[in-house]
């Protein structure tokens, strides 16, 4: 005869899994650590004027891509469209960057040419967003 009533351990709940608990609070520390250094390192730039060399240009042909997206019990297909652009790549404080400008800016430039831009520099990184790109600049 057994000391244990039947089926005493058969429905006892195990205890949870460790693995979880570390393992989801790394993910939400990791994505928080990703947002708080997106913010320290572009939040409340102040925008530099300067001028920006010109070192090449290139043309983005536009065109459509399509996905599904499941809604409910259905796939629904979702189209998007990319427009084209005309792109100039710059070189400010030798360090490249590219910018989308119009048609009108993009055919009076050529490699070379010096341009009048609007920029900020990131705090971390050291990275260059250009905010604008207007008119060329007095050589």
């Amino acid at each position: 005869m057994s000391d244990t009533v039947a089926g005493e351990n058969e429905f006892q709940p195990q205890s949870p899994n460790k693995f979880i608990y570390v393992f989801s609070a790394l993910v939400f520390g990791c994505v928080a650590f990703y947002f708080l250094f997106m913010t320290v390192n572009t939040a409340g730039l102040s925008i530099s004027h300067g001028s920006a060399t010109v070192v090449g240009k290139r043309y983005q042909e536009g065109g459509t891509s399509s996905f599904t997206q499941p809604v409910g019990n259905q796939r629904i297909v979702r189209v998007q469209e990319t427009p084209s652009a005309y792109v100039v790549k710059l070189e400010i404080s030798e360090q490249q960057t590219e910018f989308p400008i119009d048609k009108e800016l993009y055919d009076r430039v050529s490699s070379g040419d010096r341009l009048a831009v609007e920029y900020q520099t990131t705090r971390l990184t050291g990275a260059i967003q250009v905010t604008s790109v207007s008119r060329p600049a007095a050589n």
